[in-house]
């Protein structure tokens, strides 16, 4: 069995992949939760980390649904959209807010 699956791995998958992978891991979670019910498996801890991978697949999941554009990892947006530095910011400045008052003639 695998060990726990990252968010960025799981984010590098197509949405067809992790439907697949979904799929195997609702029937493995749903055979432990027969034997911790039987009593044949001892291991709940192993379960709980099975339906949080589970979780997370499927967050992935209806985020790519949401947004198809969106697929790349994670790191490779935050690379993309560097912070601005102050030097590159611009002031906007509100015209026609100062108190001058018209005079009427």
């Amino acid at each position: 069995m695998k060990n726990k699956i990252s968010v960025t791995e799981i984010r590098r998958m197509t949405p067809q992949e992790l439907r697949k992978d979904l799929q195997i891991k609702r029937a493995e979670a749903a055979k432990m939760r027969i034997g911790l019910e039987m009593q044949s498996e001892k291991n709940s801890g192993l379960y709980r980390a099975h339906k949080r991978e589970i979780a997370r697949m499927t967050m992935v999941l209806h985020e790519m649904m949401k947004n198809p554009t969106v697929t790349k990892p994670v790191e490779k947006i935050a690379a993309a959209e560097s912070p601005k530095k102050a030097s590159q910011s611009v002031k906007k400045t509100v015209k026609g807010t100062g108190s001058k008052k018209k005079k009427s003639a």
